[in-house]
């Protein structure tokens, strides 16, 4: 009796050892990207000003500089368990760094992370521009993560952002979970300036 104990415990062992090594093997797959504005004030991920140039974004000393041109960029290399890092700054239509585009995000890979640097730390920042059909991002795949940034400014009156229902613009579209599960979203706040 005592043999066949030790047997399935060792079964058990083996089993739980494959499980744990396949877990282990998908996760070294994970790539980590990196975006930074024009800037390295209060940066936590990069060590220098991001670029939208052939080869950046995907370490954090050669970061990319918006998330348009980086999800552009490498979107059908995306696969589950990586992870975009956001560094500080904001990442918009309006003031001195401002970036163009960085709005209507299909989320259509499954297991992404978006990692911003904190709330009002990262921010997207669409200033009201745009058409009624503008959004910062649509969820459509499981598993989906955003984390610590602020998305503010994408709403608002036709011409301007928002959603438009029978013809009419009801405001504001930042984020969309289209039939998705398992979506988190943690310190994410939604915001129009006042």
């Amino acid at each position: 009796m005592l043999s066949i104990i030790k047997t399935r415990n060792i079964k058990y062992k083996i089993v739980f050892l494959f499980f744990l090594h396949s877990f282990l093997s998908l996760k070294t797959n994970a790539t980590n990207y990196f975006v930074n504005d024009g800037a390295t004030t209060g940066d936590i991920y990069c060590s220098t000003a991001g670029a939208n140039t052939a080869g950046r974004g995907l370490s954090s000393t050669s970061p990319a500089r918006t998330l348009r041109w980086l999800f552009t960029t490498y979107s059908s290399s995306l696969t589950n368990g990586d992870t975009i890092f956001i560094d500080a700054g904001t990442y918009g239509r309006g003031g001195a760094d401002a970036t163009t585009n960085d709005s209507k995000f299909d989320i259509t890979t499954a297991g992404l992370t978006f990692k911003g640097a904190g709330i009002g730390i990262t921010i997207f920042d669409n200033n009201s521009y745009g058409t009624n059909t503008d959004y910062f991002m649509e969820i459509s795949a499981n598993d989906t993560r955003l984390l610590d940034f602020t998305v503010q400014e994408y709403e608002g009156g036709a011409p301007n952002s928002g959603t438009t229902v029978s013809g009419v613009n009801t405001g504001g579209q930042a984020i969309t979970i289209n039939g998705a599960q398992n979506i988190i979203l943690k310190n994410i706040i939604v915001l129009k300036k006042c």
